[in-house]
């Protein structure tokens, strides 16, 4: 298997597999974002702490032997 790059390299990969979901056909971002709302969340939040977990896996994976995710930063992306 070809070793990752970079983080580009990365999300351009994850994109394409999200692309092809079955999620991605059923639901669009915005009946996401309502049905978030609607059980009383912040989709807005919940992205933001999505992004930020995914940005420390994707940091972990590319610097293996680096700086892991703080016991906060675990903590921020809640449950």
């Amino acid at each position: 298997m070809k070793k990752v790059q970079n983080e580009r390299e990365i999300l351009t990969r994850l994109d394409a597999v999200l692309a092809y979901d079955i999620l991605t056909d059923v639901y669009s971002r915005q009946e996401v974002a309502d049905l978030i709302l609607d059980a009383g969340g912040d989709p807005e939040a919940i992205g933001k702490r999505g992004q930020s977990l995914v940005a420390g896996l994707i940091r972990d994976l590319i610097h293996p032997s680096g700086p892991k995710l703080s016991d906060a930063e675990k903590t921020k992306s809640g449950p």
